[in-house]
């Protein structure tokens, strides 16, 4: 048994792709849009049209999809 499965069988780890269906079954449009809130008063916008953002793939990407939305 490799190293990365005997970790998730000890539950150190996911296996690959449980975190992003965990994530999933609890993202919906009201968590998008206080994402999408939280961007505009973070960088003191009425609006995130037009803007360029880079996702450095540091979390779930909730911030770049409320972005492009």
């Amino acid at each position: 048994m490799s190293s990365h499965a005997l970790e998730v069988q000890q539950g150190e780890r996911f296996a690959f792709g449980a975190n992003w269906m965990q994530f999933l079954s609890v993202l919906n449009d009201e968590r998008i849009e206080e994402a999408k809130a939280s961007l505009k008063r973070m960088l003191n916008v009425e609006s995130l049209a037009g803007k360029t953002f880079l996702d450095v793939g540091s979390g779930s990407g909730l911030f770049s999809l409320a972005a492009c939305m």
